[in-house]
């Protein structure tokens, strides 16, 4: 997201609007998402979602030509 626009809620609406069509659409019992362990945005718009750590998973994605650590938080259909 470009730096003006962050800081706004977008992130946190959209991922609580993603969340509850998965849970109502799809009937999904849980939802898993993962960020990188130095996105400490990202990591705080899940918690604010009330997203729980999961764990981190070493080497999880090639990016910008190297293995990165991310760590995974999901939420379960209340």
């Amino acid at each position: 997201m470009d730096e003006d626009e962050q800081g706004k809620g977008y992130m946190k609406e959209a991922l609580k609007l993603v969340t509850e069509y998965g849970f109502d659409e799809f009937n999904l019992h849980r939802i898993e998402a993962s960020a990188l362990v130095d996105n400490k945005k990202s990591q705080s718009v899940l918690r604010a979602c009330n997203f729980k750590e999961l764990g981190i998973n070493k080497n999880y994605l090639f990016i910008n030509g190297k293995w990165r650590d991310h760590i995974t938080y999901y939420i379960l259909r209340e």
